[in-house]
């Protein structure tokens, strides 16, 4: 049996096998034979399943994780269990992150500090490879999953995409925690996450060296409303801008809620091997938050490597350059009709003014102060 796409191209069962053999889930369950940990999972109120069936396309299947209450797909029961037993190196290196708040531009940042500036090296290669994602579990599984089920060239085009960046085979087959595992001893591991740390191993502060970046709340809705509907077979967001806020104010979006992930940080922000940055006060003096990083890191710079780098990480520079950009992932998981968008939008301070309305916004400000209480950053939101 084949299927005939549009442009009368023909994919057989066989090739369609061959991806399946590529993405090998059930090997993950059988794994998952690991100690007790303190983490539950609770399903949502039939009500709040059907508002998220009603807006998402596809990501409809999200569940509260406890301790913390984080909002993710039940795909992240797969590997929980071996996040939270996750075996550390002192040289590790993580970014954390609530999402869109500045966290590729810090990958970045800290990926070139950590290796001694060596941006011809930066260049080439991928930022999912130089800095996996930990939970990118979830979200190859359910992109590769819809990947699967479409028929013709989008799948002719997965296979030629990986064919061409052989480097990303690694991350579609295998979870992050396998692949931080393999890496030896001598490689200094940099990983990102979006994941609170109450549900990450318990002694990664005091092991691990942890670059955490926030976000004014506004921009960071803006951008992750973006986000949401960009990629295919991971979001598909299809309500508008307002009911986004709304799920965003109600916890009930993919890696919420926003404060509990900043509070958990800024409680921690004091311990010798925390590094707490701000994405506005990155925008208005880079070249501070590139000292401070090397600090951090005890990687001394000269004056000219802080020049040289702050012109890489510019957001010229990083618009531009594909290793950072995702656009290697465009014609397989980003939507066509949304060409104009891209992962890597305005980098703005202050864009949430050409979406929030005179109503929403004092909503949203009430929501800030209720939520704020104990977080002393003073937001810059223009």
């Amino acid at each position: 049996m084949s299927v005939t796409n549009s442009g009368a191209e023909v994919v057989g069962e066989k090739k369609r096998g061959r991806l399946h053999k590529l993405l090998p889930w059930k090997k993950h369950k059988a794994q998952m034979k690991l100690t007790a940990s303190p983490i539950a999972f609770e399903q949502y109120d039939p009500q709040t399943k059907s508002l998220l069936k009603q807006n998402f396309g596809v990501l409809n299947n999200l569940e509260t994780v406890w301790p913390g209450g984080i909002c993710l797909p039940s795909t992240y029961r797969d590997i929980a269990d071996k996040v939270y037993h996750l075996p550390l190196r002192p040289s590790d290196v993580w970014v954390i992150s609530f999402p869109k708040t500045g966290s590729t531009w810090t990958q970045e940042l800290v990926w070139c500090v950590g290796n001694d500036c060596d941006l011809a090296k930066a260049k080439s290669l991928h930022m999912d490879v130089k800095f996996p994602l930990l939970e990118h579990w979830i979200n190859s599984k359910g992109m590769m999953t819809k990947v699967i089920k479409q028929k013709g060239a989008k799948t002719t085009k997965m296979f030629t995409m990986l064919r061409h960046n052989p480097e990303l085979m690694a991350l579609a087959k295998n979870d992050t925690t396998q692949i931080m595992q393999q890496t030896p001893d001598n490689e200094r591991r940099f990983v990102k996450t979006h994941i609170f740390f109450s549900l990450l191993p318990p002694r990664i502060l005091d092991v691990c060296k942890i670059v955490y970046v926030t976000r004014n709340p506004k921009d960071t809705v803006v951008s992750y409303y973006h986000h949401n509907l960009l990629f295919k077979g991971l979001y598909e967001f299809r309500g508008d801008f307002k009911t986004f806020v709304e799920l965003f104010m109600a916890n009930t979006l993919p890696w919420c809620p926003y404060w509990e992930n900043l509070r958990q940080a800024w409680s921690r922000k004091d311990h010798p091997n925390m590094c707490f940055l701000v994405y506005e006060d990155m925008k208005q003096d880079l070249a501070a938050a590139v000292r401070k990083v090397s600090d951090f890191l005890e990687k001394p710079m000269t004056e000219q490597q802080v020049v040289d780098l702050c012109d890489h990480l510019s957001f010229s520079s990083m618009s531009k350059n594909d290793k950072v950009n995702r656009e290697v992932f465009r014609d397989v998981l980003m939507h066509e009709n949304k060409s104009e968008k891209k992962f890597i939008r305005k980098g703005q301070i202050g864009d949430w003014k050409n979406y929030f309305d005179e109503d929403l916004n004092r909503r949203f400000d009430a929501w800030i102060a209720a939520n704020s209480e104990g977080i002393d950053i003073q937001f810059q939101y223009e």
